[in-house]
C-alpha cells in the first residue's frame, strides 16, 4: 500500500482485496463497494489520466463516491422534497406543490387567550397566512418549465367534493378571466385533470385526457384496446469493457441474472431497506436466517469454539429467540453442524496444498479468483444446509475453474452437506463449458436472460413432464412461493411473463445445468 500506483492499478488492487479478504453472502456492502470501484474506473477512463498516485488520492476518490450515494443534501440534482416555507423554494425545471386543500393551506392559526400579539398587533408582526400567500407566489415564479398543483378533490368516504385552497381558487379564477379556450369550455378546464377516486378506475386505461397508470396488473382484462407492457429494453445495452471478472461475481450473476443486470447496468434497486427496528420480540427464525445461523455455527466449530461461547454471543446480539424456543433451535442446529464439522475436519486434515489463485483469459475476459481447500483428489466444499440450485451451480463453476485455469484436471469436487456428500466427477471439456458460462454472462449484462435457477434445475432433473416441473417451481403453490414472484423477474420480463418458460429458457437451462446434472454422479449417504 505504500508504493504509488496508477489509478487503474489501485482499482484492480481494490478488487483483489475484496476478493481475498471478504466472503460474498448474497447482496451486501462488498458488492456495493465493487460498484463504487467500477464508477471510479469509468471516471479515470474519461479523464485519461495514467500517472501514478498515492493511496491517499485513491481513498479520497472512493470516499467521494460513497459520500455522494449516502448524502441527503438539499437540491442534489434529482427530486428534492421540502416543506412549503419561505426559503425552501428555489428556481427549478419542475415545481410540484401538493396538498393544497382549503383546510390545509394557507395555515390557520388558532387563537389563544394568552396571545397578546393578536390582541394588540403591531407593524412587523408575523402573519402566517400572509407568509403562505407569499410562498405560493414564490413557487409559481420559481418554475422554469412546468408548474404542478394538486389537492384532494373528493372525499375518500362519500365522494363529496372538497374545495381547493383559496389561493388555488384565485388562480383558477384569474386564468378564466385572462385566457380563452377553444369551444364553450372555460380556460381552466384545459389545465385541470380530475383523477378518479380509485386507482383501478377504467378511466386510467382508456387514454382519457392526461390520465395514465403504471399499474399494469389493474388493467381490465376485457378492455378491447388494452396494450401489453413494453419490453424493459428496446435494444441491447453496450457490451461491458474488458475488466477483470471474478469467479464469485460470475456465480452471483447466475443466482439471478435479471437482478445483476438491473442493479449493475441500470442502477435499479427494488428492495426497500429496513429503516425501523421491530417492536416485537423474535419468537421464530425463517429459513434464510436459519441457513445463515447454521453457516455461522459450522465456521465456529471449525475454529474450535465452544457451545457456551456461541450461545452467549448469539443471545447478546439478539439473533435467536429468547427462552426455550431459542435453546431448542440452537441445540438442534449445533448437533447437525457438529456431525458435518467432524466429517469436514477429517477430510481437511489431508489437504496439503495451499490456496490456489486463478488468473486466466476466457473469451477475451480476464477471469480471476481464489480456491480454498484444494486436496490432491480435488476441491472440498461444504454447506450447512441443503444446497439450493444456484449454490450447486457456484460449486460447479469452481469445479470447472480448477480444471480449466489451475491445470488440476481429472479431479473431483466433494461437497459436504448434512447427511450426505455430493460429488462432481472430473470433466473432459471444462474449458469449453466455462466459455459457455462466461459468454452467457457477457450476453446477460446487455439484455435480460431467461435463466431462473430453481425452474431450470426442475426442468433438467425431471424424469418426465419437464415443462410441468418447471412451471411448478415458477408459479409456486399455496405452500411455496414461486420463483416467478421475484420482483426483478417481474420487471425484466413484464412483457412476456406468462410465456417466459418457452424457447430460450429451455436452451439456456440445458446449456448451464445439463452438464452439471450429468456429472453429479454419486451421493454418499450418512446415517
Amino acid at each position: 500500500l505504500k508504493s504509488p500506483r496508477s489509478m487503474r492499478e489501485w482499482i484492480e488492487f481494490g478488487h483483489q482485496i475484496l476478493d481475498g479478504f471478504f466472503r460474498f453472502e448474497g447482496e451486501d456492502e462488498v458488492t456495493q463497494l465493487q460498484v463504487y470501484l467500477g464508477e471510479v474506473s469509468r471516471t479515470v477512463s474519461a479523464s485519461k489520466h495514467n500517472g501514478k498516485t498515492s493511496l491517499a488520492v485513491f481513498k479520497e476518490a472512493l470516499k467521494d463516491r460513497i459520500s455522494k450515494k449516502n448524502s441527503g443534501q438539499f437540491m442534489s440534482g434529482a427530486v428534492t422534497f421540502a416543506a412549503l416555507s419561505h426559503g425552501q423554494i428555489v428556481p427549478a425545471e419542475v415545481i410540484c406543490i401538493v396538498g393544497l386543500n382549503n383546510d390545509s393551506f394557507p395555515r390557520r392559526v388558532a387563537q389563544q387567550s394568552f396571545d397578546k400579539i393578536r390582541v394588540n398587533p403591531r407593524n412587523g408582526d408575523r402573519r402566517s397566512r400572509d407568509e403562505d400567500r407569499y410562498v405560493f407566489l414564490e413557487g409559481m415564479l420559481s418554475a422554469r418549465r412546468k408548474l404542478y398543483f394538486s389537492y384532494v378533490g373528493r372525499d375518500a368516504r362519500d365522494d363529496t367534493e372538497n374545495l381547493p385552497s383559496v389561493l388555488l381558487s384565485e388562480l383558477i379564477d384569474f386564468i378564466d378571466k385572462t385566457c380563452r379556450a377553444a369551444g364553450m369550455v372555460s380556460a381552466s378546464d384545459s389545465v385541470i385533470t380530475h383523477h378518479p377516486l380509485q386507482s383501478f378506475s377504467a378511466r386510467y386505461f382508456k387514454g382519457e385526457g392526461n390520465l395514465f397508470s403504471y399499474m399494469a396488473e389493474l388493467m381490465p382484462l376485457t378492455e378491447p384496446g388494452a396494450q401489453r407492457p413494453h419490453p424493459l429494453l428496446s435494444k441491447n445495452l453496450p457490451s461491458l469493457k474488458n475488466e477483470p471478472l471474478f469467479l464469485e461475481t460470475l456465480a452471483q450473476f447466475f443466482s439471478n441474472p435479471a437482478r445483476m443486470l438491473l442493479r449493475g447496468r441500470l442502477g435499479i434497486h427494488l428492495e426497500r431497506p429496513r429503516t425501523k427496528l421491530s417492536n416485537r420480540e423474535q419468537v421464530s427464525i425463517d429459513r434464510f436466517e436459519a441457513h445463515g445461523l447454521a453457516e455461522m455455527l459450522l465456521r465456529a466449530q471449525l475454529k474450535g469454539e465452544s457451545y457456551g461461547i456461541i450461545t452467549e454471543r448469539l443471545r447478546s446480539a439478539g439473533d435467536i429467540p429468547i427462552g426455550t424456543p431459542g435453546d431448542i433451535f440452537l441445540q438442534k442446529k449445533w448437533q447437525e453442524t457438529s456431525k458435518l464439522a467432524s466429517r469436514l475436519m477429517s477430510m481437511l486434515s489431508h489437504v496439503d496444498e495451499s490456496d490456489i489463485t486463478l488468473d486466466g483469459v476466457v473469451n477475451g475476459i480476464c477471469l480471476q479468483g481464489r480456491l480454498d481447500n484444494v486436496a490432491d483428489e480435488g476441491l472440498i466444499g461444504y454447506s450447512a444446509s441443503k444446497l439450493r440450485p444456484y449454490e450447486l451451480l457456484r460449486f460447479w463453476i469452481l469445479h470447472l475453474a480448477l480444471d480449466a485455469l489451475a491445470g488440476k484436471s481429472k479431479r473431483a469436487t466433494r461437497i459436504l452437506i448434512p447427511g450426505r456428500t455430493l460429488i462432481l466427477s472430473p470433466v473432459n471439456n471444462a474449458y469449453e463449458l466455462l466459455q459457455d458460462l462466461v459468454s452467457l454472462y457477457t450476453e446477460g449484462m446487455t439484455r435480460v436472460l431467461a435463466f431462473f435457477p430453481r425452474s431450470s434445475w426442475a426442468y433438467i432433473t425431471a424424469n418426465n413432464n419437464a415443462d410441468i416441473a418447471a412451471q411448478k417451481e415458477w408459479y409456486g403453490s399455496d405452500y411455496k412461493v414461486g420463483e416467478g414472484n421475484n420482483m426483478y423477474y417481474q420487471l425484466a420480463f413484464r412483457d412476456n411473463l406468462d410465456h417466459v418458460l418457452l424457447g430460450e429458457f429451455q436452451v439456456i437451462a440445458r446449456t448451464i445445468y445439463g452438464s452439471l446434472h450429468a456429472h453429479l454422479l454419486q451421493e454418499e449417504t450418512f446415517f
